[in-house]
């Protein structure tokens, strides 16, 4: 009588532990589905605001460092330029591979898009504004999908 007692205690703590874990695990995804739409609106925001930057008046910003002699030779005079990267995914030769990691991406990604040259399908997210901001992209993207992106500059 005693063991099915105890049995009959270790049984209802194991259930509430089990009622506990499910709690955390909901709170847990409610938290990542959170963090997810945040990123979503980060990398847009990101990529707004770098499309914006590109090339800043140089009278906005008074004390930069910016050598304004370097841009009056070339014709820019008060215009900053920005160095845009992006993070290349993947290329693969079929489309469909690339379209399926394009659907699995945009759901963190909303901006990535497939860019197409020659017989190459490279799955591309564009707006990174750093190189520390694309290494941070890419180690995220190889955890999730198991995929070695690389941070590219963007041809000005």
């Amino acid at each position: 009588m005693r063991h099915h007692r105890e049995a009959e205690q270790i049984k209802q703590r194991i259930l509430l532990l089990k009622k506990k874990m499910n709690d955390h695990m909901e709170k847990l995804l409610s938290h990542e589905d959170e963090v997810r739409k945040l990123q979503v609106l980060y990398n847009a925001k990101q990529s707004q605001r770098g499309k914006e930057a590109q090339y800043e008046s140089h009278d906005d910003d008074n004390d930069s460092d910016v050598d304004t002699d370097k841009y009056r030779k070339r014709g820019m005079e008060g215009k900053k330029k920005v160095n845009e990267y992006y993070v290349q995914i993947g290329v693969w030769v079929n489309h469909k591979y690339a379209q399926k990691m394009l659907e699995k991406i945009i759901n963190y990604y909303p901006e990535a898009y497939i860019f197409t040259y020659d017989t190459f399908n490279k799955l591309r997210i564009p707006g990174v504004l750093s190189k520390k901001q694309g290494v941070i992209m890419s180690k995220d993207i190889e955890k999730k999908f198991n995929l070695k992106p690389i941070v590219v500059l963007k041809k000005q």
